[in-house]
């Protein structure tokens, strides 16, 4: 009877090693997806003043616009990230 105890012990010993490796690499994919969450992100400008994403191009001034604060393209490129830059654009 105690040696089935042990055995018994045993089996779940090593199953909630599985489980515990299991979370790990759950842990492991969720870190990872923020991550590249947090760098889908950065990808984007935004406004260095209020963190505004509605940014709109003035064509005759050959710069970009924070709708938000007003922030002309000279502040917002020079914080920007260069690559994947997102605008909207309006007419009038």
């Amino acid at each position: 009877m105690y040696l089935s105890s042990l055995v018994n012990v045993d089996a779940e010993v090593e199953k909630l090693k599985v489980l515990q490796s299991e979370r790990e690499a759950l842990k492991t994919r969720i870190k990872q997806k923020e991550h590249e969450k947090k760098a889908e992100n950065h990808t984007e400008t935004v406004c260095p003043e209020c963190g505004g994403r509605q940014l709109v191009h003035d064509y005759e001034r050959a710069e970009l616009v924070c709708q938000s604060c007003g922030l002309s393209s000279m502040m917002i490129s020079s914080t920007a990230v260069p690559s994947g830059v997102r605008s909207t654009t309006t007419s009038g």
